[in-house]
């Protein structure tokens, strides 16, 4: 899938719309939670390679889908959610929409940023093997 959505912006929109339209229904939630499958990470990386307005909106509203998941908020966490809302939010947008989820899913993260920086969180990528770069592993969490 990532190969594809680097290849052509309009791949990247329409593989995000339809995990925009997945993110509202809990039958597809299984599929977000999955560690082996990294579906919230796979949708993160698209934002490396396009920031157009549409993308980023799409991938915003999945991650403000998602974000009441604990196992989606530790996806999240993994991909270092908060500073990438954070990069977006500094950016000029047009769309009022995107400055709108932005902002909301900056305050909810930086709300919970103890749910992104526990001793739990750290635990559980060890036991799973999955280890990545993310607040567990800054100084302010140690």
């Amino acid at each position: 899938m990532i190969n594809d959505c680097k290849a052509d912006a309009q791949i990247a929109y329409n593989v995000t719309c339809c995990f925009w339209i997945l993110s509202y229904h809990k039958f597809a939630l299984p599929e977000f939670q999955n560690f082996q499958l990294n579906v919230i990470e796979h949708i993160a990386k698209i934002l490396d390679f396009y920031n157009k307005e549409k993308i980023v909106r799409m991938i915003s509203q999945i991650f403000f889908n998602l974000k009441d998941d604990p196992l989606c908020l530790e996806h999240l966490s993994m991909i270092n959610a908060l500073n990438l809302v954070i990069k977006l939010r500094n950016r000029p947008w047009v769309d009022e929409s995107i400055k709108r989820i932005l902002e909301q899913l900056f305050d909810y993260f930086d709300q919970n940023y103890q749910e992104f920086s526990s001793f739990d969180k750290w635990k559980a990528q060890v036991s799973r093997r999955v280890l990545c770069w993310s607040p567990v592993h800054t100084e302010k969490f140690w």
